[in-house]
C-alpha cells in the first residue's frame, strides 16, 4: 500500500521530466482510450462465432479482411470502426483498428452500415413478404427502383466435386485436402412500386446500368 502511495506522489512528477516525445506519446495513448471508450456503446457486443473445423473459402460477405466503416448505432453515428459481415452465422461484427478480436453486435440498434464503399440497407422482417431480414447491399438508388444484393453461405460437405477449387468465389488458400466449404450464393432484388422481386444478375446489372 505504501509503495501505492508513493507512485502516485511521483508519477506527475516523471511525466514532467519525460522528453516532449514521450509526453506526446501519452497524450496519443490518452486520446485512444477516449475513443475507445466513446465506442464502447457500439462493442459491447457478444463473442463473434467460431468455426472449430477446417474449411475452404470464408464465411464473410465480400473478404475476411475488415474494413473501415460507418454505422448508426441507436441513432448516433461511429466512424473509425473496422466491420464486416458474418453471412453464414448472420453476425455484424465490429473491432478496433488496433484490435484483433471482433465483437458480433446487435443489429436490432443499426440504422445505416457503410463497410467500406459498400453501404447496406437493412430489411426487417415483415417489410416485404418472402423477404429474410438483414442487411442488403445498395447496388443502385434510382428515381423509380432500387436493386438490392443478398448474399448468403453456408457450411457445406464436398458432395458435388468442389475439391476442384470451383466454390463460387475466389480463395487463394485452397487447400484440396479439405472437404468442409462455405457455399456461397447471391440473389438479387428489384424495389420498385411497393414491391420487392427477385431479379437475375445479367437484368440488375443492365437496370444498374441505366440513369
Amino acid at each position: 500500500m505504501r509503495h501505492k502511495q508513493i507512485l502516485s506522489l511521483i508519477l506527475p512528477i516523471l511525466l514532467l521530466a519525460l522528453p516532449d516525445v514521450c509526453r506526446g506519446q501519452y497524450c496519443e495513448f490518452d486520446k485512444y482510450v477516449e475513443a475507445a471508450e466513446e465506442k464502447m456503446v457500439v462493442l459491447r457486443g457478444k463473442k463473434a462465432f467460431t468455426y472449430n473445423i477446417r474449411y475452404n473459402g470464408h464465411c464473410y460477405w465480400d473478404t475476411p479482411i475488415f474494413k473501415d466503416g460507418e454505422i448508426r448505432f441507436n441513432g448516433k453515428t461511429y466512424t473509425n470502426l473496422e466491420m464486416n459481415i458474418d453471412v453464414c452465422h448472420d453476425e455484424l461484427l465490429v473491432k478496433m483498428p488496433t484490435s484483433t478480436i471482433p465483437v458480433a453486435i446487435d443489429q436490432d440498434a443499426v440504422s445505416y452500415l457503410r463497410i467500406g464503399d459498400t453501404e447496406f440497407t437493412k430489411f426487417e422482417e415483415g417489410k416485404y413478404p418472402k423477404l429474410v431480414p438483414g442487411f442488403y447491399e445498395v447496388v443502385f438508388l434510382g428515381e423509380s427502383y432500387n436493386i438490392y444484393r443478398k448474399v448468403t453461405k453456408t457450411l457445406s460437405p464436398d458432395t458435388d466435386g468442389h475439391g476442384s477449387g470451383l466454390i463460387g468465389y475466389r480463395d487463394p488458400n485452397f487447400n484440396y485436402s479439405i472437404h468442409d466449404f462455405f457455399n456461397f450464393r447471391q440473389r438479387y432484388y428489384l424495389e420498385k412500386d411497393g414491391k420487392m422481386k427477385k431479379i437475375g444478375p445479367e437484368k440488375a446489372a443492365k437496370l444498374s446500368r441505366k440513369k
